[in-house]
């Protein structure tokens, strides 16, 4: 068995030449015996694999522009890994630099409280800054569709016009069960009383708006089926109530945003059932259930933003995580796209410093081509109950995943080779547990 200490990349041409020699766990051995064992995907053990070096890191170039997009949907293509952005900076507007590199994704969003601070000192609402960065990205003319942070329950204070209306209107706040009172729910933030229409229509307002001004559609967060309104019990009529209501404002807004050519990103809602159109997994991670999640999900046509970074606690976003980027890729389908980072925010100070979103990866220009059909899987030679799964691209490029072990292995069609790390498959379990499918 071998271990690969961290996610690594063999330069092109390794493969082919098996007369190479590295080192595995301080022994001497051919590049033949050892990429071997690699390709046998085998489990975690205290030996390491070691390539001689990785390689060089070339200097960006600008993508360009996006293929054209049909309505409802962002720019696709196979020709390289399909990725997307979503991020902020909490300090200001987006950099010249920044902006440049957002537009080279197809699909963009800007977070909560992105440019909330000025540089005198004051702060701006969301209302504001998210279509002016939209506006900033659009400006590139490159085609990438951009979207417009809203939570689906929580009243953030930064979205100063709606959260005006929410102080204005004491029974647009969801109650408590115990007292009466408001409900509060991350830190002093009121909870969206959904069942008010006046409140559900203030809310679609939001976004709507938010496409006027220059967004493609909006990120819609907390979009699971499940939602409940805390300290009342689960089948109480308010929370069947609070339930519909929510499900309802979503179809509501799909429906006001599609004559406008205009959509949204629901977050976790992988159901059709509520005009669901695009998607994000927000806890995908490297196992079989993340591979059949996402299938599942892209047999039904939808778009989806499969994120990476929160599981396991130890995630390195490292080459984009080669066992997270292999699974994703093992499922994908057309209009899928993958990013890895923990967080959701950037540094200013980029580039001079490193940022897992405003990086462009070098492994985001290397040739993919479209699958040729759907991923194959047989018994895994490491693990009870669980699958070795294979696909091929059109250009070439080959990808395993081993659920057994939680390896992945990509085999680039220029020649390199990426190799994934062992992982803790008892964390990763509870990956792609937010969905509603």
């Amino acid at each position: 068995p071998v271990r690969v200490d961290r996610d690594h990349v063999f330069p092109a041409g390794v493969v082919s030449t098996m007369g190479r020699r590295c080192s595995m766990g301080g022994v001497r051995v051919s590049l033949a015996k050892a990429l071997a064992v690699a390709c046998c995907l085998a489990g975690p053990a205290k030996s390491a694999l070691t390539a001689a070096a990785d390689p060089p890191t070339p200097r960006p170039t600008p993508r360009p522009t996006h293929p054209p997009a049909v309505p409802g949907r962002p720019p696709h293509s196979w020709a390289t890994l399909p990725v997307f952005f979503h991020s902020s900076n909490i300090s200001g507007p987006w950099s010249d630099a920044a902006v440049r590199q957002i537009a080279r994704y197809p699909l963009a969003t800007n977070e909560k409280s992105h440019a909330m601070r000025l540089p005198n000192g004051s702060r701006q609402s969301e209302e504001v800054a998210g279509p002016a960065a939209c506006r900033q990205v659009a400006a590139e003319n490159t085609g990438t569709s951009t979207f417009f942070y809203l939570n689906s329950i929580i009243d953030y204070s930064t979205n100063f016009k709606l959260h005006a209306l929410m102080v204005a209107n004491p029974g647009w706040r969801l109650k408590n069960h115990t007292d009466g009172g408001d409900l509060t729910t991350i830190g002093t933030a009121w909870g969206y009383n959904l069942t008010v229409p006046e409140m559900r229509a203030a809310w679609v307002a939001e976004c709507v708006t938010a496409t006027d001004e220059g967004c493609t559609g909006c990120f819609i967060d907390q979009a699971n089926v499940a939602e409940s309104v805390a300290t009342w019990p689960p089948t109480s009529a308010v929370n069947l109530a609070y339930r519909a209501a929510h499900l309802a404002a979503l179809s509501e807004l799909a429906e006001a945003l599609a004559p406008k050519g205009k959509y949204s990103i629901f977050n976790h809602l992988g159901v059709t059932t509520y005009k669901t159109t695009t998607m994000m997994i927000e806890d995908f991670a490297a196992t079989e259930k993340c591979i059949e999640t996402l299938q599942t999900i892209a047999s039904r046509g939808l778009t989806v933003e499969a994120h990476v970074g929160a599981l396991p606690a130890e995630t390195t976003c490292e080459h984009g995580n080669t066992n997270a980027l292999a699974a994703f890729l093992i499922a994908a389908g057309e209009y899928s796209y993958y990013h890895c980072n923990p967080s959701w925010g950037s540094d200013p100070r980029w580039p001079a410093v490193a940022d897992g979103w405003l990086d462009w990866l070098p492994e985001y220009d290397l040739p993919l081509g479209a699958p040729l059909g759907l991923a194959q899987k047989q018994r895994s030679p490491t693990g009870a109950n669980a699958s070795l799964w294979t696909r091929t691209f059109s250009t070439g490029t080959r990808v395993a995943f081993d659920g057994g072990s939680g390896n992945g292995t990509i085999w680039w069609s220029h020649g390199a080779m990426q190799a994934g790390s062992p992982t803790n498959l008892t964390s990763l379990a509870h990956g792609c547990r937010w969905e509603s499918l």
